[in-house]
Order: C-alpha cells, then structure tokens, then sequence
C-alpha cells in the first residue's frame, strides 16, 4: 500500500517508467500512470524546486470513485464536474 500523499516512481535502468500513488478521492485504489514515451495513455511527471510533483495531463479514474484531478506542485487540483 502507498501511503496517500506520497508519489512513488518506478524507475528501472534510469528511465521513468510508472507514477504510482493511492487515489486521492477516497477508494484507496492504487494509480500506475506509464510514464513511457512508447505507450498511450501517458503521462509526464516533473518537480519543483522542493520535490513537488507536477502530473500531466489531468488523472480521471474510471472506476466507482469516477474522480477527475490534476496534480499541481504536489497539491491536489479537483476538476470541475
């Protein structure tokens, strides 16, 4: 289990490869977003200054959650229904 708020990089050979973190909109499911340049969909990860994550595009779970977010130098951003 991710502990919620934290951002986990899987990294193998140096290279990016899966942003995994729990969902923030309660169901405590467990996103993996491919990072590969290879693969669609895929997202990019970036950081500020103190580690901040910066996720693009937006996350919007499919699931029973069905929640639709950014994810903004670490915060949160909840997209509007």
């Amino acid at each position: 289990m991710i502990p919620v708020g934290e951002l986990w990089l899987v990294i193998d050979g140096g290279v990016r490869k899966w942003a995994c973190f729990t969902c923030p909109g309660g169901c405590n499911s467990i996103i993996s977003l491919s990072l590969s340049p290879d693969r669609r969909p895929r997202w990019a990860v970036e950081q500020d200054f103190w580690g901040r994550p910066t996720i693009a595009p937006s996350v919007h779970q499919h699931n029973a959650c069905k929640c639709h977010f950014w994810i903004t130098a670490g915060a949160v951003v909840w997209c509007k229904s």
